[in-house]
């Protein structure tokens, strides 16, 4: 179970996510030094595969406004896109594009990683709409089930 954030937290979280939302590209381009907040929560990323998107479960580290500092058990290659959720309370859900830039060995099977946002978009509370431009830009098709966010697996995320 994840515990609850703190109002402090979530109005950084918030903060972090309106100046993602009023960066332009060239901006995003030269956030490398951004301040980082440290952010232990566990979310949902669904990962662009050819006809599929998984759901795969990660543990956030931390978070600024060029990235992200995740733990997995799955390992991702760099470069590979996937679509974070954060649903923080009494606001809109917020969908973000990250792309990988690093993916090493910790220990006991998980994995750091390090993402930078590409894009956001508001989500619909537990139904996002995943942009279809994010695909494209994947390099991969639209499942059939089309751009909606997967529901949790029935087994639990990975």
């Amino acid at each position: 179970m994840t515990p609850a954030l703190s109002t402090e937290t979530v109005q950084r979280i918030e903060e972090i996510l309106q100046t993602l939302d009023s960066q332009n590209t060239r901006e995003m381009e030269n956030r490398r030094n951004a301040k980082r907040l440290n952010l232990r929560i566990s979310v949902r990323a669904t990962v662009f595969m050819h006809n599929t998107t998984p759901n795969v479960r990660v543990y956030t580290r931390n978070i600024s406004t060029s990235g992200i500092g995740l733990v997995t058990k799955r390992v991702f290659r760099s470069g590979e896109l996937f679509v974070l959720e954060f649903i923080l309370p009494d606001r809109p859900a917020k969908m973000l594009l990250a792309k990988t830039k690093f993916c090493r060995y910790l220990s006991g099977g998980l994995y750091e990683l390090g993402a930078e946002f590409v894009e956001s978009a508001l989500a619909v509370r537990g139904r996002g709409q995943i942009p279809p431009h994010w695909y494209e830009l994947a390099g991969v098709s639209i499942p059939s089930s089309g751009c909606v966010f997967p529901a949790k697996n029935k087994q639990g995320d990975n």
